[in-house]
């Protein structure tokens, strides 16, 4: 099964309308019930009228689950810098 365009670690689920590339349902332009990969496919296909861009969504995700893990390494890391200091003094 191929992975999404944006987010190779998600299984993709659907295509682009016009160029059929991978995507998964948090990507993509949504006009009604068809789903593109970006406006120029979008545009391809007809107007911009009633176009629903989701993509910036599951970019939003993807970042804040990045910035969690940063964040839970960085806490990881302080504790075990301070139990060293700890048990060396």
């Amino acid at each position: 099964m191929p992975v999404c365009l944006n987010h190779p670690e998600v299984k993709a689920t659907v295509r682009c309308h016009a160029c059929g590339k991978p995507l998964c349902p948090d990507c993509g332009m949504r006009d009604g019930r068809a789903l593109y990969c970006s406006v120029e496919c979008r545009a391809r296909q007809g107007s911009d009228k009633g176009l629903t861009a989701s993509i910036f969504r599951g970019r939003a995700t993807l970042y804040r689950r990045k910035l969690l893990a940063a964040s839970g390494a960085t806490v990881l890391l302080g504790s075990l810098l301070l139990l060293w200091g700890w048990l060396a003094g």
